[in-house]
């Protein structure tokens, strides 16, 4: 007899013999083999948002000796061996996430039987903020509506005015004080507590100055007095009237994106009640290319000979009109 034989092909002979001599041998072949049980089969697992799994599994069918079996799976590269479906992981990171099952007999296993899912964690919506009008007042109230999240995790807002610090958590509304005139930046996003964040919202404003305006006449001198319709009545001089007319000079250059100008009163009026803005918004705009060929591997700016060949017709037909008067000229004489 022989035991725990390896899996491979055997070869045994025999042969008899007496005192004198030996008979030939005669020979058989067997081969010792496994067959490994069946593939698992996996219920497959969906995405979620959940940082806890339940993995399940059956066995794909019996052994085909018969023999015991048990499961070995692997998770995320890590093996666990001699395990029982279900089985339960948590706190996963969020990602895509890898696992398979192979079952094995005492002597070989199946192929292994893979399923792959993610744990995601969607970003709250952007938040919306309430829209500040150009102003002169040095206190601002900034306020917005947060953004939700569509997991239904809790939230928090993060804010930030100009290249201050970011405020976090932040609340509507925020005050802040401006001075100057300057274009005011401030932006906020929504963001959940396992650290997704929508993108950034901004807004901005321009903080002016302007003298105080004045819209009052100045005080009377002494009224005439005037009798009508038997009525005594005081009446203000006309020429104490004054109609602003204001004259403005062009807009400035576009410096931090605002432009600036002066404006003066040709009547000097001392009132600002119709004076023109002084201060707008603008934005710096790129001077247009000139038009560019290329031949082979030289890129050519076509502006030069565009404007050679606009001079070249000029000078033709004034050389043209000068030739000809010149020729009706002799034909006259």
């Amino acid at each position: 007899y022989r035991y725990n034989l390896a899996f491979k092909t055997y070869t045994w002979g025999v042969r008899t013999c007496n005192a004198d001599c030996c008979s030939p041998w005669i020979y058989d072949t067997f081969e010792v083999y496994n067959n490994p049980p069946p593939a698992p089969i996996l219920v497959d697992e969906l995405d979620t948002h959940s940082n806890t799994v339940e993995l399940e599994w059956s066995s794909g069918g019996a052994d085909p000796e018969g023999d015991a079996t048990y499961f070995n799976l692997m998770f995320d590269g890590t093996l666990y061996t001699n395990v029982m479906s279900p089985m339960t992981f948590s706190g996963l990171s969020y990602g895509s996430h890898t696992w398979k099952v192979q079952e094995c007999d005492p002597w070989d296993c199946s192929s292994w039987s893979v399923d792959t899912f993610s744990v995601t964690n969607n970003a709250p919506s952007e938040p919306i903020l309430e829209e500040i009008n150009h102003t002169s007042e040095s206190r601002i109230v900034l306020r917005w509506t947060s953004g939700i999240d569509p997991d239904g995790d809790p939230t928090y807002d993060e804010y930030q005015f100009e290249t201050n610090a970011i405020v976090s958590p932040a609340t509507s509304p925020q005050i802040e004080s401006v001075s100057g005139v300057k274009v005011y930046t401030w932006r906020v996003r929504t963001c959940d507590v396992t650290g997704a964040c929508s993108k950034w919202v901004r807004d901005d404003f321009i903080r002016y100055e302007c003298p105080p305006c004045v819209c009052e006449c100045p005080p009377c001198p002494p009224c005439r007095r005037r009798v009508s319709g038997g009525k005594v009545v005081y009446v203000c001089p006309p020429e104490l009237v004054c109609n602003e007319s204001w004259v403005c000079e062009e807009w400035g250059p576009c410096i931090g994106g605002i432009q600036e100008r002066e404006c003066i009163d040709i009547n000097k009026c001392n009132t600002t009640c119709h004076k023109p803005p002084t201060i707008r918004r603008c934005k710096v705009e790129k001077p247009m290319a000139p038009p560019v060929i290329t031949i082979g591997v030289r890129r050519i700016v076509v502006w030069p000979f565009i404007l050679s060949a606009i001079a070249f017709a000029i000078i033709s037909f004034v050389v043209g009109v000068l030739v000809g008067k010149e020729w009706k000229a002799k034909r006259k004489r």
